[in-house]
């Protein structure tokens, strides 16, 4: 009998069972604990993992934020934040990249994106090496997300207000966690705001337009309604990333083909799908460049 191969391999099965008992605790902590606790616990993890990537808060403005390759980027909800950013910021790059297949734009450096639902501008990070940051556009309804996309990308043109098919005011359901606050009622919601909106061809033509590189949609199901807001103006924009998951309402409805119909019939052709995410990429084959 070997003894240090015995004594190794009961160490690691008491290793094993001690983490299998820990991780719930650490857990409810990181969700529901004081936020000086769950940093501690989260960065500790992150270094046991050879990972550089750090998160901090910031009580003076009550926002979170993370720093890795002298990058700093601010998000409001703690425990989505450790979900998109703990495997690093080219890992969240890449997934957010590849899921809309962008590697198939060539940006150029003044060319224009509007970014609709930017959430926490995670879009900037990656476009922040092709185009000028004056150029970048973004429409986030949500308060605390706005708030965070002013430190992220504080010169690019930043807009607290929704899109939709016309101007009103309408009931926006805030879900911070899971990132699908909507304009739509969903089955979960955490608070109702009265949010204005506005359409994509109004803010078009008053800031006297010509040309869009790149429209990325992202409503949570509203989709459908900002594009029905765009139709006067979709000759101008090059793409059109969508998302049109299962997603809208109540029963979670698909805006996946009502979407495609409507911007086939207006010239664009789908040339990437992710049907894993529910998204596709569109080019506009009657640009007007």
């Amino acid at each position: 009998m070997n003894f240090k191969k015995t004594t190794l391999k009961n160490f690691k099965e008491i290793l094993f069972i001690l983490r299998r008992f820990l991780i719930l605790p650490l857990q409810i902590i990181e969700v529901k604990g004081n936020y000086n606790i769950s940093l501690f616990i989260r960065n500790t993890i992150l270094r046991s993992k050879n990972l550089s990537i750090r998160f901090y808060f910031d009580k003076r403005i009550g926002l979170y934020y993370f720093r890795e390759f002298g990058i700093t980027h601010y998000f409001a909800n703690r425990i989505r934040g450790y979900g998109l950013y703990s495997n690093g910021i080219k890992n969240r790059v890449n997934s957010l990249v590849s899921s809309y297949d962008l590697a198939k734009i060539d940006f150029k450096e003044k060319d224009l994106v509007i970014d609709c639902g930017a959430n926490y501008a995670d879009l900037w990070i990656y476009l922040k090496s092709f185009i000028q940051e004056k150029n970048y556009i973004t429409f986030e309804p949500g308060k605390e997300e706005f708030q965070a996309i002013c430190r992220n990308a504080s010169k690019a043109r930043n807009y607290n207000i929704g899109l939709g098919k016309k101007d009103e005011v309408k009931k926006f359901y805030v879900n911070h966690l899971d990132a699908d606050s909507s304009f739509i009622e969903p089955s979960e919601y955490s608070k109702i705001e009265e949010i204005k909106t506005t359409t994509l061809d109004k803010f078009i033509s008053e800031n006297n337009i010509k040309s869009i590189k790149l429209l990325k949609l992202e409503a949570e199901g509203f989709e459908p309604e900002i594009l029905l807001g765009t139709k006067k103006s979709l000759h101008k924009i090059k793409y059109i990333a969508i998302d049109g998951g299962y997603e809208r309402g109540i029963n979670k409805d698909e805006t996946f083909s009502e979407q495609t119909n409507i911007l086939i019939q207006n010239g664009f052709k789908m040339i990437a799908v992710n049907f894993n995410w529910g998204r596709a990429l569109f080019e506009n084959k009657k640009f007007l460049s």
